[in-house]
């Protein structure tokens, strides 16, 4: 991990360690409020956000403008416990306005409290896995 790249504040337990062990594709957590809370090295590669860049700012800076409106109403229901842990095969925006096809596995969890989200991004070439 590069001093760039976040940390979890809330209580983790062996899931989001994993999450957070995850080396080889791309991983973003984040609080119930849609805040970023971490990514990991191969996500700043990919995407080329900074942890610090994207630490405490809102997920849908990496959603395309045209997926916005509908990520929103699937993160509602993440945190509303409708959906646990689901993969989904939607865009995500890299800092340079690069829109990449990425497979999503998307999970929910409640940590001290409060729902967290968590991603393993998996960018797509055509109809396949990079």
């Amino acid at each position: 991990m590069t001093q760039e790249t976040l940390t979890l504040q809330q209580p983790a337990d062996q899931d989001w360690d994993k999450l957070r062990a995850e080396k080889s594709f791309p991983v973003v957590l984040a609080d119930d409020r849609g805040r970023v809370t971490y990514v990991n090295r191969p996500f700043e590669l990919t995407f080329g956000w900074s942890g610090a860049e994207l630490q405490g700012q809102p997920l849908v800076l990496i959603v395309p403008e045209d997926f916005r409106a509908m990520f929103r109403v699937a993160y509602s229901r993440l945190l509303s416990d409708e959906l646990l842990s689901r993969t989904f095969r939607f865009k995500v925006r890299a800092k340079d306005g690069r829109e990449l096809d990425c497979e999503n596995r998307i999970l929910s969890q409640r940590l001290g409290g409060r729902r967290m989200v968590g991603a393993i991004l998996r960018p797509l070439r055509g109809n396949e896995r990079v």
